[in-house]
This record gives structure tokens, C-alpha cells and sequence, in this order.
């Protein structure tokens, strides 16, 4: 299990998603998954260490969006949060 840092933006986006329903529940989930088996969440190409995590679907304003959560292994112990965001899905 890696440590989890958030990054300052991470933290300001977190507080910007106030809206979207179980929030608390899909951050968990997410977070969780990247502690535990982050090397599974294939690096983007072409963005080097960049990596995306998502969380099941859930509801803000009405639709259904996936949260997504940037983050990036350091070192063998140690995953920064760098930010997140959310899609709309069908």
C-alpha cells in the first residue's frame, strides 16, 4: 500500500466537486484502489508518469458523470494526487 500526498490543486478541485453525489463514497473508492494497486493504471502515452484513476458513475445536476483523478507514482511508497475532474457518461 502506497502513501497518498495531494498536491495543492488536487485539494482545490476536491473542494470545487461539492455537488456531485457520494462524493465522499467515489473519493474513497478511487483513492483506495490507487493506494493499493496503482501500477495497474496504465501511464497516458506521451505524458510520462501521468496516470488516470475512475470512479463509478454517479450524479451531478441530474446526469451521470465518472470522476477522474491524475495522479502520479514518485517512488515506491509515495503516489501524489495532482488533480481531478469528472466526465459526463451515458
Amino acid at each position: 500500500m502506497r502513501t497518498l500526498v495531494e498536491s495543492e490543486l488536487y485539494s482545490h478541485q476536491v473542494a470545487q466537486l461539492g455537488d456531485v453525489e457520494r462524493l465522499d463514497d467515489a473519493l474513497l473508492g478511487v483513492t483506495w484502489a490507487i493506494s493499493l494497486m496503482s501500477e495497474e493504471f496504465q501511464p497516458l502515452r506521451g505524458l510520462g508518469a501521468l496516470r488516470i484513476a475512475k470512479s463509478e458513475k454517479l450524479k451531478r445536476r441530474g446526469k451521470l458523470v465518472q470522476l477522474r483523478v491524475w495522479f502520479a507514482i514518485r517512488d515506491q511508497r509515495t503516489v501524489e494526487l495532482l488533480g481531478i475532474d469528472y466526465v459526463t457518461v451515458q
